[in-house]
Protein backbone atom coordinates (compact mmCIF):
# COMPACT_ATOMS: atom_id res chain seq x y z
CA UNK A 1 0.00 0.00 0.00
CA UNK A 2 2.77 2.11 0.83
CA UNK A 3 4.81 2.02 -2.72
CA UNK A 4 1.66 1.32 -5.27
CA UNK A 5 -1.10 2.47 -3.42
CA UNK A 6 -3.18 5.30 -5.13
CA UNK A 7 -3.36 8.85 -2.80
CA UNK A 8 -6.65 8.11 -1.90
CA UNK A 9 -6.06 4.59 -1.24
CA UNK A 10 -3.13 5.44 1.54
CA UNK A 11 -5.54 8.20 3.21
CA UNK A 12 -8.57 5.42 3.54
CA UNK A 13 -6.48 2.70 4.84
CA UNK A 14 -3.02 3.82 6.10
CA UNK A 15 -4.95 7.01 7.83
CA UNK A 16 -6.24 4.42 10.70
CA UNK A 17 -3.10 3.12 11.31
CA UNK A 18 -1.22 6.96 11.94
CA UNK A 19 -3.91 8.19 14.54
CA UNK A 20 -3.94 4.93 16.50
CA UNK A 21 -1.54 5.41 19.58
CA UNK A 22 -2.03 2.23 20.95
CA UNK A 23 -1.22 -0.14 18.24
CA UNK A 24 -4.87 -1.51 18.76
CA UNK A 25 -5.35 -2.07 14.72
CA UNK A 26 -3.74 -4.91 13.09
CA UNK A 27 -2.94 -5.61 9.35
CA UNK A 28 -2.08 -8.72 7.64
CA UNK A 29 -0.81 -9.86 4.26
CA UNK A 30 -2.65 -12.77 3.14
CA UNK A 31 -0.76 -14.55 0.43
CA UNK A 32 -0.67 -17.99 0.65
CA UNK A 33 -3.60 -20.03 -0.08
CA UNK A 34 -4.27 -23.14 1.69
CA UNK A 35 -2.99 -25.33 -1.21
CA UNK A 36 0.70 -23.71 -1.61
CA UNK A 37 2.52 -20.48 -2.15
CA UNK A 38 5.56 -21.28 -4.09
CA UNK A 39 4.05 -21.00 -7.96
CA UNK A 40 2.04 -17.78 -7.10
CA UNK A 41 3.32 -16.71 -10.60
CA UNK A 42 2.32 -19.08 -12.63
CA UNK A 43 1.70 -18.15 -16.07
CA UNK A 44 -0.70 -21.70 -16.61
CA UNK A 45 -4.11 -21.02 -14.93
CA UNK A 46 -3.58 -24.42 -13.92
CA UNK A 47 -2.08 -23.24 -11.19
CA UNK A 48 -1.27 -20.17 -9.21
CA UNK A 49 -3.20 -18.53 -7.03
CA UNK A 50 -6.50 -20.19 -6.41
CA UNK A 51 -7.79 -17.27 -4.42
CA UNK A 52 -10.33 -15.82 -6.75
CA UNK A 53 -11.85 -12.14 -7.14
CA UNK A 54 -14.75 -11.61 -9.94
CA UNK A 55 -15.59 -8.53 -10.77
CA UNK A 56 -19.29 -7.53 -10.10
CA UNK A 57 -20.23 -3.44 -11.18
CA UNK A 58 -18.44 -1.62 -8.82
CA UNK A 59 -16.78 -4.45 -6.70
CA UNK A 60 -14.71 -7.14 -6.67
CA UNK A 61 -16.17 -10.91 -5.01
CA UNK A 62 -13.16 -12.78 -3.46
CA UNK A 63 -13.30 -16.07 -2.21
CA UNK A 64 -10.46 -18.40 -1.19
CA UNK A 65 -8.96 -19.94 1.51
CA UNK A 66 -5.38 -18.81 2.36
CA UNK A 67 -3.25 -19.80 6.02
CA UNK A 68 -0.24 -18.33 7.42
CA UNK A 69 -1.86 -15.15 7.18
CA UNK A 70 0.69 -13.06 9.84
CA UNK A 71 -1.46 -11.25 12.46
CA UNK A 72 -4.66 -12.46 10.23
CA UNK A 73 -6.54 -12.67 14.02
CA UNK A 74 -6.54 -9.35 15.01
CA UNK A 75 -5.68 -8.70 19.00
CA UNK A 76 -9.18 -10.98 19.57
CA UNK A 77 -8.96 -14.12 17.40
CA UNK A 78 -12.15 -12.25 14.88
CA UNK A 79 -9.60 -10.75 12.84
CA UNK A 80 -7.60 -7.85 11.89
CA UNK A 81 -8.44 -4.48 10.61
CA UNK A 82 -7.11 -4.49 6.96
CA UNK A 83 -6.06 -7.60 4.65
CA UNK A 84 -4.04 -7.07 1.68
CA UNK A 85 -5.26 -10.51 -0.20
CA UNK A 86 -3.12 -11.76 -3.30
CA UNK A 87 -5.56 -13.20 -5.70
CA UNK A 88 -6.53 -13.56 -9.32
CA UNK A 89 -9.04 -11.57 -11.08
CA UNK A 90 -9.41 -14.24 -13.60
CA UNK A 91 -9.59 -18.38 -13.66
CA UNK A 92 -8.88 -18.22 -16.87
CA UNK A 93 -5.64 -16.58 -17.29
CA UNK A 94 -2.13 -17.01 -15.64
CA UNK A 95 -0.45 -14.43 -12.83
CA UNK A 96 0.99 -12.33 -15.69
CA UNK A 97 -2.65 -11.20 -17.05
CA UNK A 98 -4.76 -11.44 -13.84
CA UNK A 99 -2.54 -11.26 -10.36
CA UNK A 100 -3.74 -8.66 -8.11
CA UNK A 101 -3.63 -7.52 -4.45
CA UNK A 102 -6.60 -6.22 -2.82
CA UNK A 103 -7.35 -4.14 0.20
CA UNK A 104 -9.93 -5.79 2.23
CA UNK A 105 -11.66 -4.44 5.42
CA UNK A 106 -11.05 -6.82 8.18
CA UNK A 107 -15.48 -5.98 9.18
CA UNK A 108 -16.52 -7.17 5.52
CA UNK A 109 -18.91 -9.42 5.61
CA UNK A 110 -17.85 -13.51 4.63
CA UNK A 111 -14.04 -13.99 6.53
CA UNK A 112 -13.62 -16.02 8.85
CA UNK A 113 -10.55 -17.03 10.87
CA UNK A 114 -11.12 -20.72 10.76
CA UNK A 115 -8.36 -21.68 12.97
CA UNK A 116 -4.64 -20.77 14.45
CA UNK A 117 -2.05 -23.14 13.83
CA UNK A 118 0.26 -24.42 16.92
CA UNK A 119 3.65 -24.03 15.56
CA UNK A 120 6.94 -25.91 17.38
CA UNK A 121 8.81 -22.02 17.35
CA UNK A 122 8.38 -17.95 16.65
CA UNK A 123 5.24 -18.62 19.01
CA UNK A 124 5.45 -14.73 19.62
CA UNK A 125 3.81 -14.51 15.98
CA UNK A 126 -0.02 -15.65 15.92
CA UNK A 127 -0.56 -17.87 12.29
CA UNK A 128 -4.60 -18.55 11.62
CA UNK A 129 -6.03 -19.41 8.56
CA UNK A 130 -8.58 -17.32 7.16
CA UNK A 131 -11.24 -18.24 4.50
CA UNK A 132 -12.91 -15.61 2.39
CA UNK A 133 -16.55 -16.23 1.20
CA UNK A 134 -17.69 -14.01 -1.34
CA UNK A 135 -16.31 -10.97 0.16
CA UNK A 136 -17.36 -7.90 -1.14
CA UNK A 137 -15.36 -4.85 -1.47
CA UNK A 138 -15.42 -1.58 -3.77
CA UNK A 139 -13.24 -1.57 -7.12
CA UNK A 140 -11.28 1.06 -5.80
CA UNK A 141 -9.35 -1.09 -3.03
CA UNK A 142 -7.31 -2.83 -6.32
CA UNK A 143 -4.03 -1.84 -5.67
CA UNK A 144 -1.60 -0.75 -9.17
CA UNK A 145 -3.31 -3.51 -11.55
CA UNK A 146 -3.84 -7.24 -12.75
CA UNK A 147 -0.83 -8.81 -14.31
CA UNK A 148 2.55 -7.78 -14.43
CA UNK A 149 2.10 -5.08 -11.87
CA UNK A 150 0.69 -7.39 -9.10
CA UNK A 151 3.46 -9.48 -9.33
CA UNK A 152 5.80 -6.43 -8.91
CA UNK A 153 4.07 -5.51 -6.12
CA UNK A 154 4.15 -9.68 -4.67
CA UNK A 155 7.53 -10.15 -5.79
CA UNK A 156 8.63 -6.62 -4.17
CA UNK A 157 6.62 -7.66 -0.53
CA UNK A 158 9.04 -10.61 -0.13
CA UNK A 159 12.16 -8.72 -1.58
CA UNK A 160 12.34 -5.92 1.33
CA UNK A 161 11.35 -8.42 4.20
CA UNK A 162 14.03 -11.07 2.68
CA UNK A 163 16.59 -8.23 3.77
CA UNK A 164 14.98 -7.73 7.22
CA UNK A 165 15.32 -11.67 8.12
CA UNK A 166 19.06 -11.30 7.61
CA UNK A 167 18.79 -8.65 10.80
CA UNK A 168 16.22 -11.42 12.54
CA UNK A 169 18.82 -14.37 12.15
CA UNK A 170 21.48 -12.22 13.26
CA UNK A 171 20.21 -11.07 16.65
CA UNK A 172 19.13 -14.80 17.16
CA UNK A 173 22.74 -16.29 16.40
CA UNK A 174 24.06 -13.69 18.59
CA UNK A 175 22.15 -15.03 21.56
CA UNK A 176 23.19 -18.41 21.32
CA UNK A 177 26.41 -17.12 20.97
CA UNK A 178 26.87 -14.46 23.81
CA UNK A 179 24.93 -17.96 25.75
CA UNK A 180 28.12 -20.42 24.74
CA UNK A 181 30.88 -18.25 24.83
CA UNK A 182 29.25 -17.47 28.50
CA UNK A 183 29.48 -21.15 28.98
CA UNK A 184 32.96 -21.85 27.73
CA UNK A 185 34.07 -19.26 29.99
CA UNK A 186 32.87 -20.33 33.36
CA UNK A 187 32.27 -24.55 32.75
CA UNK A 188 35.18 -27.07 33.35
CA UNK A 189 33.11 -30.04 32.84
CA UNK A 190 35.18 -31.91 35.58
CA UNK A 191 37.97 -30.44 33.86
CA UNK A 192 40.75 -27.99 35.34
CA UNK A 193 40.14 -25.29 33.56
CA UNK A 194 37.64 -23.78 31.71
CA UNK A 195 36.64 -25.75 28.23
CA UNK A 196 37.37 -22.17 26.45
CA UNK A 197 40.90 -23.08 26.67
CA UNK A 198 40.27 -26.02 24.80
CA UNK A 199 41.32 -25.67 20.95
CA UNK A 200 37.94 -27.37 19.83
CA UNK A 201 35.84 -25.49 21.91
CA UNK A 202 37.95 -21.55 20.91
CA UNK A 203 38.12 -23.08 17.01
CA UNK A 204 34.39 -23.75 16.89
CA UNK A 205 33.59 -20.09 18.89
CA UNK A 206 35.72 -18.85 16.26
CA UNK A 207 33.64 -20.07 13.57
CA UNK A 208 30.41 -18.89 14.86
CA UNK A 209 31.67 -15.28 15.41
CA UNK A 210 32.58 -14.86 11.68
CA UNK A 211 29.04 -16.36 10.34
CA UNK A 212 27.59 -13.69 12.66
CA UNK A 213 29.49 -10.70 11.20
CA UNK A 214 29.30 -12.46 7.77
CA UNK A 215 25.56 -12.19 8.27
CA UNK A 216 25.24 -9.07 10.10
CA UNK A 217 27.25 -7.08 6.89
CA UNK A 218 25.79 -8.63 4.11
CA UNK A 219 22.83 -7.74 5.72
CA UNK A 220 23.40 -4.13 5.80
CA UNK A 221 24.28 -3.82 2.18
CA UNK A 222 21.32 -5.67 1.58
CA UNK A 223 19.32 -3.03 3.44
CA UNK A 224 21.34 0.28 2.35
CA UNK A 225 21.31 -0.95 -1.42
CA UNK A 226 17.30 -2.07 -1.32
CA UNK A 227 16.74 1.34 0.69
CA UNK A 228 18.89 3.23 -1.31
CA UNK A 229 17.53 2.39 -5.03
CA UNK A 230 13.68 2.20 -3.67
CA UNK A 231 13.48 -1.61 -3.56
CA UNK A 232 15.18 -1.59 -6.73
CA UNK A 233 18.18 -3.78 -5.97
CA UNK A 234 17.07 -7.00 -5.25
CA UNK A 235 19.79 -9.30 -5.31
CA UNK A 236 21.27 -9.21 -2.10
CA UNK A 237 18.07 -8.85 -0.09
CA UNK A 238 17.04 -12.23 -1.50
CA UNK A 239 20.49 -13.59 -0.76
CA UNK A 240 20.37 -12.56 2.67
CA UNK A 241 17.75 -14.36 3.66
CA UNK A 242 18.61 -17.31 1.84
CA UNK A 243 22.34 -17.04 3.30
CA UNK A 244 21.32 -16.15 6.82
CA UNK A 245 18.38 -17.99 7.23
CA UNK A 246 20.40 -21.06 7.03
CA UNK A 247 23.54 -20.01 8.60
CA UNK A 248 21.25 -19.25 11.61
CA UNK A 249 20.26 -22.86 12.03
CA UNK A 250 23.81 -24.45 11.75
CA UNK A 251 25.44 -21.82 13.50
CA UNK A 252 22.64 -21.95 16.76
CA UNK A 253 23.66 -25.88 16.42
CA UNK A 254 27.37 -25.53 16.56
CA UNK A 255 26.28 -23.23 20.04
CA UNK A 256 24.32 -26.26 21.44
CA UNK A 257 27.72 -28.51 20.91
CA UNK A 258 29.66 -26.19 22.34
CA UNK A 259 27.49 -26.69 25.56
CA UNK A 260 26.56 -30.41 25.01
CA UNK A 261 23.61 -32.22 25.86
CA UNK A 262 22.25 -29.65 28.59
CA UNK A 263 21.38 -27.51 25.75
CA UNK A 264 18.36 -30.15 24.45
CA UNK A 265 16.81 -29.81 27.52
CA UNK A 266 14.12 -26.56 28.45
CA UNK A 267 15.13 -26.66 31.66
CA UNK A 268 19.34 -26.39 31.87
CA UNK A 269 19.74 -23.96 28.69
CA UNK A 270 17.34 -21.67 26.53
CA UNK A 271 19.45 -22.60 23.05
CA UNK A 272 16.96 -25.38 22.14
CA UNK A 273 13.87 -22.30 22.32
CA UNK A 274 16.46 -20.35 20.28
CA UNK A 275 17.16 -23.32 17.80
CA UNK A 276 13.35 -23.72 17.51
CA UNK A 277 12.74 -20.01 16.47
CA UNK A 278 15.63 -20.23 14.06
CA UNK A 279 14.46 -23.13 12.35
CA UNK A 280 11.69 -21.42 10.42
CA UNK A 281 13.94 -18.89 8.88
CA UNK A 282 14.39 -21.06 5.95
CA UNK A 283 10.80 -21.84 6.18
CA UNK A 284 8.63 -19.15 5.92
CA UNK A 285 8.24 -15.67 3.86
CA UNK A 286 8.87 -18.00 1.03
CA UNK A 287 11.27 -21.54 1.46
CA UNK A 288 14.75 -21.38 0.46
CA UNK A 289 14.78 -24.26 -2.36
CA UNK A 290 11.94 -21.78 -3.76
CA UNK A 291 13.55 -18.65 -3.64
CA UNK A 292 16.86 -20.03 -5.15
CA UNK A 293 14.66 -21.34 -8.16
CA UNK A 294 12.16 -18.69 -8.53
CA UNK A 295 14.48 -15.90 -8.04
CA UNK A 296 17.79 -16.50 -8.09
CA UNK A 297 18.18 -19.05 -10.74
CA UNK A 298 15.90 -16.55 -12.66
CA UNK A 299 18.27 -13.40 -11.86
CA UNK A 300 21.57 -15.62 -13.04
CA UNK A 301 19.53 -16.81 -16.23
CA UNK A 302 18.94 -13.55 -17.63
CA UNK A 303 20.83 -12.30 -20.58
CA UNK A 304 21.65 -8.80 -19.38
CA UNK A 305 22.98 -10.46 -15.19
CA UNK A 306 25.55 -8.81 -14.34
CA UNK A 307 28.20 -10.79 -11.65
CA UNK A 308 29.81 -7.87 -10.50
CA UNK A 309 26.18 -5.55 -10.11
CA UNK A 310 25.21 -6.40 -6.26
CA UNK A 311 28.66 -5.81 -5.34
CA UNK A 312 28.27 -2.45 -6.96
CA UNK A 313 24.89 -1.66 -5.31
CA UNK A 314 23.43 -1.54 -9.28
CA UNK A 315 19.88 -1.95 -10.55
CA UNK A 316 19.55 -5.06 -12.98
CA UNK A 317 19.01 -3.46 -16.31
CA UNK A 318 16.02 -5.22 -17.07
CA UNK A 319 14.16 -3.69 -14.10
Amino acid sequence: MIQYGTPEQKERFLRPFADDPEGDLLASYAFTDVAGGANFDSPDPAGGMQTLARRDGDEWVITGEKHYTTNGTGWDKKGCHLYTVVCRTDPAAGADEALAVIAVPGAAPGITVVDVYDKIGHRGVVTPRVHFDQVRVPAANLIGEPGRLGKRIVAGAFSWTAALIGAACVGTMRAAFEYALEFARAEKRLGTVPIIEHQNVGFMLADIKMHIEACRYLTWKACHDFERTGGRAQELAIMTKVYCSEAAVTTIYDCMRVVGIASYTKDLAPLERIMRNAMVFPLYDGGNQGVRRRQLHEMLRHPSYDPMGAAHGDVPAWV
